[in-house]
């Protein structure tokens, strides 16, 4: 009866044993199951993947222009290439990439900070992590440090991601007043950009081309003026003060307090305007008017000749003698401060080039030194 029972007892244990190495092995086959499926479900990227990729690339410049709003999709999208597919380090790079500018372009800074980080392991000094840093640097030259430091400015002009870098250099210069090298840049870059590309890009582009013969700015206060699409009242009195002595005898207002000196200059009616506000616009006829006001403060009453007071009518073709800018108007087209358009139309109402007030400005510091 001993025996038995102990055969029993033997025979429970190898069971017990055998099925605890079942157990075993069975939770090592599921393991390796589980990895044999992920292995399956990344497999390495096909042709496909690669247009999906080049495609959610080129809709970067859509977003750029603000022709698309579906972010989050193309978000989404470059989630799922990143985790279906088994891509090399630089690819990854490049969808990290695409994640950082969608949203460098949408202002997701949690994002833009994950993406800078990935970026910064996978490929430092690749360029995409080049374009997002130099992207988020606020400071003008150290952006365009980082740009120059980080890739061959001889490199070929018809890479693409060469010439995005190269377009991303030209901005910055065009922002820090350096129009003709802005320029330059931009036309390199075009070589190599896509048609989306360039539409992002063309508008600054032909700003620097037309202020390419500027002389560039010694600030970036300056640059900031210097850079706007026409005048406004900031410009007007900034520019004046930067540029010329026209307003020495007016206060001795700093660049940085262009308020204060413009509340002065409307105290003495030197200034027209239809809006309160330094960004409000000039247009030739309120430019015409603040110049003649200069031209006073140095004439006095010989500012406007005798037979001027007894003109009864214009010969300027499109203002009326009666007209409250008569004087000015003519004051300045005679002396050459500014001129007429279209034979004898003076054309008041058209918007004022940064070019031409500071045309203005030379023929006035010449007029007056």
């Amino acid at each position: 009866m001993f025996i038995a029972s102990t055969r029993q007892e033997v025979r429970l244990s190898m069971r017990k044993r055998a099925l605890a190495a079942l157990i075993v092995i069975c939770a090592f086959l599921l393991a390796s199951c589980g990895t044999f499926s992920q292995t399956v479900v990344r497999s390495s990227p096909d042709k496909g993947s690669y247009q999906r990729l080049s495609a959610l690339e080129e809709k970067i410049a859509s977003i750029a222009a603000g022709q698309l709003t579906d972010a989050q999709n193309m978000l989404e999208e470059a989630k799922y290439l990143l985790d279906t597919y088994l891509w090399e380090r630089h690819e990854q790079a490049r969808i990290w990439g695409i994640r950082g500018q969608i949203a460098w372009y949408t202002s997701r800074s949690d994002l833009l900070s994950l993406s800078l980080s990935t970026l910064e392991k996978l490929a430092a000094s690749g360029t995409h992590a080049i374009l997002l840093k130099s992207r988020v640097e606020t400071d003008l030259s150290q952006a365009l440090k980082i740009l120059d430091q980080s890739f061959d400015p001889d490199a070929k002009d018809k890479d693409p991601s060469t010439a995005l870098l190269r377009a991303e250099r030209a901005r910055r210069l065009f922002a820090a007043g350096q129009w003709k090298q802005a320029a330059a840049e931009f036309d390199r870059a075009f070589l190599g950009l896509s048609q989306a590309w360039i539409a992002v890009y063309k508008d600054a582009r032909n700003q620097a081309f037309q202020k390419r013969d500027l002389v560039p700015a010694k600030s970036d206060k300056e640059a900031a003026l210097l850079g706007k699409d026409a005048l406004d009242v900031e410009s007007l009195i900034g520019l004046a003060l930067l540029r010329s002595k026209a307003l020495d005898g007016f206060g001795k207002e700093s660049i940085e307090a262009l308020a204060n000196l413009a509340f002065k200059l409307d105290q003495l009616g030197m200034l027209k305007r239809k809006q309160q506000g330094l960004d409000a616009s000039q247009n030739r006829l309120e430019l015409a008017w603040f110049l003649f006001s200069l031209v006073a403060a140095q004439e006095g009453n010989r500012a406007v000749p005798e037979n001027d007071r007894r003109r009864s009518a214009s010969p300027i073709a499109d203002l009326e003698r009666s007209s409250e800018f008569f004087f000015a108007v003519l004051g300045v087209v005679r002396r050459e401060l500014m001129d007429l358009r279209s034979g004898n139309k003076f054309e008041g109402e058209a918007t004022v080039s940064i070019q031409e007030y500071l045309k203005a400005l030379d023929a006035y510091r010449k007029l007056y030194p």
